[in-house]
């Protein structure tokens, strides 16, 4: 039995629950972001992804104290309007963890986390040396919901990447070196080297593919036209084929004279001579018709059984 439930309904807490839970895997920020007093703040943001390339924008998720003041990374950033986007990978990971610690304000987690950081060039906020991808960002608008949740977008003002991850020429990212983590929910992250590729097909190319209706009961005739009107020859094609391959060593002359009376002689040879033998009256025997009950032509629907010509394949 499926499963549904009205989100307004639940506790926060079920909600972050369910929400975390499913909406995975998240990419992680881990954030540096410096005060007014120069102590440079790491701390790690999963409620964080990419929005807009034209400009180019991320979006971040902080959030405040249970006491409904505002975290480290939340205040730094009020104040200056600048932070940087260090992104995870395998070999940061612990780090970033340690950076998650409730740390007492003051201290600085890049420090805990033995990190090392590099200067920023466009804004006042050092990036992490160790992190493959580093994004410089001013705040561009933050947006208040509810006394704990901020969403802060932030433009990307430059992009550092570790060496050997970006071809300087092409823009392209080496996917084999770079092994982000991904967020789970609890204490469980993932690693992003099982993928796969699908491509993008254009229109043209989805609808040049034959789509046959599952079954008769629950198509009608409308869509095998209209099938048909996009792949006519290529269906008629199959038919044949699909004939000959359910064809049985058992056919009467009177079935036979049938058979090429539907599809022709030249077609009843070309597939007696796909098993091997030459004698079409012994191998082909129109089967049982399972589905539709009359087969598709590229003008309508015909009967084979009837010697109907339209089921002819040229």
């Amino acid at each position: 039995m499926s499963f549904t439930v009205a989100l307004p309904q639940l506790e926060p807490r079920e909600r972050y629950k369910l929400l975390c839970a499913t909406i995975v895997p998240r990419p992680i920020a881990l954030v540096t972001s410096a005060g007014r007093d120069g102590v440079v703040n790491a701390a790690p943001f999963s409620f964080f992804n990419v929005f807009s390339e034209d400009p180019p924008l991320i979006v971040l998720g902080l959030q405040h104290k249970p006491d409904k003041a505002p975290k480290d990374t939340t205040r730094n950033i009020a104040e200056t309007g600048a932070f940087v986007v260090n992104l995870v990978d395998e070999d940061l990971a612990k780090a970033m963890n340690v950076c998650a610690v409730d740390f007492p304000p003051g201290m600085s987690e890049i420090e805990a986390a033995g990190l090392e950081i590099l200067p920023g060039v466009d804004v006042q906020v050092p990036r992490i040396a160790q992190a493959p991808f580093a994004l410089e960002c001013r705040r561009e608008v933050a947006l208040a919901f509810g006394a704990h949740r901020e969403l802060l977008v932030g433009e990307v003002l430059r992009l550092h990447a570790r060496d050997g991850l970006i071809d300087p020429e092409r823009l392209r990212v080496d996917t084999d070196a770079y092994h982000p983590v991904g967020r789970l929910f609890g204490d469980g992250y993932a690693r992003q080297r099982d993928r796969f590729e699908l491509k993008r097909e254009k229109y043209e190319e989805w609808a040049s593919k034959p789509r046959w209706p599952r079954s008769s009961r629950d198509r009608g005739s409308g869509d095998i036209e209209a099938a048909l009107a996009r792949n006519g020859d290529r269906l008629r094609r199959q038919v044949r084929i699909s004939l000959a391959n359910q064809a049985t060593t058992r056919t009467s002359p009177a079935a036979a004279a049938r058979s090429e009376n539907a599809f022709g002689r030249e077609g009843l040879h070309g597939l007696g001579s796909q098993r091997g033998r030459g004698d079409a009256r012994r191998l082909i025997a129109l089967p049982r018709l399972h589905y539709p009950d009359r087969w598709p032509t590229i003008d309508g629907l015909c009967n084979p059984l009837a010697g109907d010509r339209r089921c002819a394949v040229a």
